[in-house]
């Protein structure tokens, strides 16, 4: 009798995602641009070691199996560690957007029953128009450059508390996040994402034929890791070992291009507007950044103008488009040049 090799049994969980990170690309560098423009530097290694941290951190007070833990954070490290973490550690990680309407976001943490949530100091407004709405057991801030109030909890001092935990055995269908989308639906529907289909996106980002990024590209996803986190981006630059630029808070055009040109940023990933806003940014002054090195920027969303892509295509920059929505699961697909005889899309595919 013929078996089929134990390596077929293999899950396909983020777990493995953070293990390779931590062990394979640990000296593969993570930017993040903080709200007062100064920039940090650690790894991937370093985050996924702390992400073990911040798994014992939560476990201590109180989150288990298939809990939810909210986010109100922009695209920086510790959004990368917790989405690290969460999953990991078999909880859920529900990554609210700060710019939905205050009654869908009291919805969402209802409905998810989210008992823990981090929030960025800059978002400390945001959570106060919702917090006394929702009964959350502990809430934890990263802080940048206001005090953090003393009856809340400090996230780099939980990290620093906590023990590194050992990830559990955890199935592959297990939820490992969940989303709420307005996509066609009068209000927001939840979403929930399994392991296995965010593992199956990371790995399809990296197809020649889907976004085809490597380990010598630097990846810089505008799009927020709260809109699906950031069409896998993150994901996959753990899986393969690429360098990832977080621009935080701001997103303005300049400081855009000065993080695309100063880092060499080779893949970027973003909405219409931010790119609107970057191209006349370019207009205004065509030489001022060197983009050489910028080989594809991708738009995700609505459908654009062809002189949008023949704009950027006269800065040199190579554009393409994305479509995607919350659920089904999709992943982003070819990049032909803006000289094709159709408007660069990218095709979409259920994970």
């Amino acid at each position: 009798m013929i078996h089929a090799p134990r390596a077929d049994e293999s899950q396909l969980t983020l777990t493995a995602v953070v293990e390779r990170a931590e062990h394979s690309h640990a000296n593969r560098e993570v930017v993040t641009r903080r709200p007062n423009g100064t920039v940090d530097r650690t790894t991937l290694g370093e985050c996924a070691i702390r992400s073990r941290r911040l798994a014992g951190a939560l476990a201590g007070l109180g989150i288990a199996d298939r809990d939810a833990v909210a986010t109100l954070l922009w695209n920086q490290a510790e959004h990368l560690e917790l989405h690290f973490a969460v999953p990991a550690m078999g909880a859920v990680l529900l990554a609210l957007d700060p710019r939905r309407p205050t009654e869908e976001l009291v919805r969402m943490v209802a409905d998810a029953r989210a008992r823990i949530i981090v929030v960025d100091d800059s978002l400390l407004g945001v959570l106060a128009a919702f917090a006394h709405r929702h009964t959350f057991e502990q809430v934890i801030v990263v802080g940048n450059d206001w005090p953090i109030p003393p009856e809340m909890l400090d996230y780099q001092a939980l990290i620093g508390a906590a023990a590194p935990i050992e990830w559990p055995r955890i199935d592959e269908k297990q939820p490992a996040a969940m989303y709420y989308t307005s996509d066609g639906a009068p209000e927001p529907v939840r979403t929930v994402h399994s392991h296995r289909a965010l593992v199956l996106r990371a790995l399809a980002v990296a197809l020649p034929d889907e976004l085809g990024v490597s380990a010598r590209d630097t990846l810089l996803p505008v799009l927020p890791l709260f809109r699906v986190e950031a069409l896998g981006l993150p994901y996959a630059a753990a899986l393969i070992g690429a360098r990832l630029i977080l621009p935080g808070l701001r997103r303005d055009p300049v400081g855009m291009l000065n993080l695309i040109a100063g880092e060499s940023v080779t893949v970027t990933v973003g909405d219409l507007d931010a790119w609107l806003a970057v191209l006349a940014a370019l207009n205004g002054v065509p030489r001022r950044w060197d983009l050489s090195r910028l080989d594809r920027l991708i738009v995700g969303g609505v459908a654009v103008a062809r002189s949008v892509f023949t704009g950027f295509e006269r800065h040199g920059v190579r554009m393409a488009q994305a479509w995607s929505m919350t659920a089904p699961m999709v992943a982003s697909s070819t990049v032909p040049t803006v000289a094709s005889s159709t408007v660069p899309t990218v095709a979409s595919s259920d994970a």
